[in-house]
Order: structure tokens, then sequence, then C-alpha cells
């Protein structure tokens, strides 16, 4: 029976995901936060989703997130697609009004170095879903440098 390596089974990595300011909010200016960490044998993806008001330093969701990875080719290149739900409370006034909710709905595309993307995603506040498109992504912090160098070195394409 082969040993599996665990210190390469489970890599976290966190990612910060800029976004465009909301023309239709002039007091909104979200961004996302992810800590995750990444299951190389299973395909899986679980951690911490924070959106954050860039404009004011109110968190808007948090999120215990669950999802999938999986590598997507295309004629040219390698892919790294992640999708991924979040479960949390329900923010009224910056104040809880329930919890355990569908809050966060993640879709990430990333370069195969797992270091630079595009995300769209959905955050439910105020009782209302905001969308957002073409959010940029990037690693958070030198020392997740080596989490991308490591899950870069997974041989999981083709299988």
């Amino acid at each position: 029976m082969q040993e599996s390596n665990s210190n390469l089974d489970f890599v976290p990595i966190k990612f910060h995901v800029i976004t465009p300011k909301l023309q239709d909010d002039k007091k909104l200016v979200p961004c996302l936060k992810l800590s995750l960490v990444v299951d190389i044998k299973t395909g899986q993806v679980t951690g911490l989703g924070q959106v954050y008001n860039t404009e004011r330093p109110d968190v808007i969701v948090i999120s215990n997130l669950q999802g999938n990875w999986s590598y997507q080719r295309t004629s040219e290149t390698v892919n790294i697609v992640l999708l991924a739900k979040g479960f949390g409370p329900l923010f009224k006034d910056n104040v809880a009004q329930m919890g355990n909710v569908e809050n966060l709905r993640v879709h990430i595309h990333l370069a195969n170095n797992w270091r630079t993307g595009v995300a769209q995603y959905e955050f439910l506040h105020e009782a209302c879903w905001t969308s957002i498109d073409n959010g940029i992504i990037f690693v958070d912090g030198q020392c997740q440098a080596a989490s991308s160098e490591q899950l870069t070195k997974v041989q999981r394409i083709g299988s």
C-alpha cells in the first residue's frame, strides 16, 4: 500500500479578489478575501470567505465555503476552475439576523500556477443578492508563494 504525502494532500492558500466599483451604489465597493484549503486528492476546497467594503471598514458577508476545483483544458492552455458556495449569517444594518443561510457563490478561473485569475461572485447582503463580474484575483502575501508552488507541482492534468 502506497503512503500518501499528507503535506501535499492539503494546501492552504489565500486570495484577494479586487472588484470594480458598482455603478448603482456609490457607498459599496466590495472586495472578497478567500482563505482556502485545497484538497489535492479529492478536488475539494473548504475555507472562509469574507466580502468587505473598501469604502468603509464594514464586513458585509462572512461565509464558510465548500466547493470543488478541477483543471479545464482549452486548445492553448490549461486553467483551473474553482466553484464554491458559502453559508453564514445574514446581516441587516451590520447585525446578524439569522444564521446558516446561503450567502456567497464563487466561480473562479485561475491560471495553472494558482496565482492569478478572474472571479465572478454573488453575495447576499441586506436580503438582496449582488453580482460581481471580472474581479481580479491575487495571491495574498509572499508566504503564499510556497502554497501555489506546491499546487503547480501536482500532476492531476489528464487524470
